[in-house]
């Protein structure tokens, strides 16, 4: 529990972690649910059933297009579970989408108290300024949408690197 509450205090000093509202200067991320749902029923992954997800969802191609869904739901143990999807094509006509692998974590007791933490706090930002300003996306970039679900309340959507912000790294699956 203290370890939870250190976590706790050490998010809310860090401004990185926070869900950016739009003013009236900065437009409101459009929704990425439709796009998750689309992807999921194509692969037959359905979206989890709880009142709490951060959602992740990122489209983006070079030399193929990659789209993926990535979901974190709060149990009713107050646990976050993700699952994550995916799937591949490369740029040849005809050619079908390749699944990526399916993945399924839970996270762990730290990163669950920061992402509760980043809900929890929600900070006015400016105009979101071009990730690449004067030259175009590096190879490889996929941009990627953030969105906040809990039932009863509107649905914040934001762009996983809106002036740094960092949310989006609690959200992906380990790496092991």
């Amino acid at each position: 529990m203290l370890a939870a509450l250190l976590a706790l205090a050490a998010t809310a000093a860090d401004p990185t972690l926070c869900v950016p509202v739009p003013t009236a200067e900065a437009a409101r991320t459009s929704s990425q649910i439709d796009e998750h749902r689309s992807l999921r029923k194509a692969l037959d992954e359905p979206i989890p059933n709880a009142s709490t997800m951060v959602m992740l969802f990122g489209r983006g191609a070079h030399l193929a297009t990659e789209e993926y869904s990535i979901i974190v739901a709060r149990g009713p143990d107050g646990v976050w579970y993700g699952s994550a999807v995916g799937r591949s094509r490369i740029w040849v006509e005809g050619v079908p989408y390749t699944s990526l692998p399916r993945k399924e974590w839970t996270l762990a007791a730290a990163a669950g108290a920061k992402l509760d933490a980043a809900i929890a706090c929600r900070r006015r930002y400016k105009p979101a300024t071009r990730r690449f300003p004067g030259s175009p996306p590096v190879r490889g970039y996929v941009p990627e949408t953030v969105e906040i679900v809990i039932k009863g309340r509107t649905t914040a959507a934001f762009g996983s690197d809106e002036q740094g912000n960092t949310t989006a790294t609690l959200l992906r699956p380990p790496t092991r």
